[in-house]
């Protein structure tokens, strides 16, 4: 059994990948130490720990480091089988797969528009933005639609995948222009109920520089 106590959890301010380990661990009781870096700026130190340079990163008190999000909450719910945020019933399970995984499609996309917004205004690939519009609309319709009446995923308890999803909705908020999400009122209700709890007002991302 892994001891995450005492961890360095390496991030970035806006990382949703980094938040959705975040919100795990504060929900959890787990005391560890948040290491925050400027992921658009070498750090020599950092990549001796992840060669790749990508956050999130925890180094346990042994001296061991796990890489990725998906890594390290894998890592994290065996170490922690009697978690009231794991999936009990098969309906369950997947259901906080399902949307665990588009929570973090959805990450995905948010942070390949940005990025394009970040070019030149006459060297931004005008599909590619487009693309992620589509399939962002279209994902939160489906969403808004699932959510609709419920206050969990799971219908009956806070699972990693509300987590995901709450996390991915305040990233499109931040990163994306914001009708893309004008027309899914029940995902504001769900997000702004979970959204209060401590663990995800810690963690609120700062607005963009």
């Amino acid at each position: 059994m892994l001891d995450f106590s005492k961890s360095k959890l390496f991030i970035s301010a806006r990382s949703p990948f980094a938040r959705r380990v975040r919100v795990c661990f504060d929900e959890h009781g787990i005391n560890y130490e948040e290491v925050v870096l400027d992921v658009f700026k070498a750090n020599p130190e950092f990549e001796k720990i992840n060669p790749l340079a990508r956050v999130p990163a925890v180094q346990l008190k042994s001296g061991s480091v796990i890489i990725d999000s998906n890594s390290i909450l894998d890592a994290f719910y065996r170490s922690h089988q009697k978690s009231e945020l794991l999936a009990h019933s098969e309906r369950e399970i997947v259901l906080n797969a399902q949307w665990s995984g588009i929570a973090v499609g959805l990450y995905e996309q948010a942070i390949q528009y940005y990025l394009e917004t970040l070019r030149p205004v006459e060297k931004r690939d005008l599909e590619i933005m487009s693309e992620c519009e589509g399939n962002v609309r279209r994902t939160m319709a489906e969403f808004e639609r699932f959510i609709k009446g419920r206050a969990f995923i799971t219908g009956s308890h806070l699972s990693q995948s509300d987590i995901d999803m709450v996390v991915a909705i305040d990233y499109l908020r931040l990163r994306c222009p914001e009708d893309w999400l004008a027309a899914t009122q029940e995902t504001g209700r769900y997000g702004a109920a979970i959204g209060i709890r401590p663990s995800f007002v810690r963690t609120k991302p700062p607005p963009p520089q």
